[in-house]
């Protein structure tokens, strides 16, 4: 099995061979923490922004802090919107949608279509 190669390109960046999972799969592998990525690019994102990186964003509200802006943007939603997402079966309320279908599977075990 290959192991994560780097050369330098003419940009001065870094490209990163693919190796192969257990399953099979080319991914990208962190050298720094061993994650996968199945694009060079966000192999690269992650090294740029997250890889030992402390985060940058901090909430106002609860004080939790968060790697990218756009993150902070959803958490903040938390506190100044109501879910819109409401279990037919029992008193929970969600904000995103993915969330209440496995409420529902794993509590309830109801299966919805499509």
């Amino acid at each position: 099995m290959p192991s994560v190669q780097q050369s330098e390109t003419r940009e001065n960046q870094y490209f990163f061979e693919p190796v192969r999972t257990s399953q099979g799969q080319l991914m990208y592998k962190c050298p720094n923490c061993g994650r996968h990525y199945m694009r060079n690019s966000c192999l690269k994102r992650h090294l740029r922004v997250e890889c030992g990186k402390s985060p940058k964003y901090q909430c106002n509200i609860c004080h939790g802090w968060f790697k990218y802006k756009h993150n902070l943007a959803a958490h903040m939603k938390l506190h100044f919107e109501e879910p819109k997402h409401h279990c037919g079966f029992c008193l929970k309320k969600f904000y995103r949608r993915d969330k209440l279908v496995k409420h529902q599977k794993m509590l309830h075990k109801i299966f919805p279509l499509a």
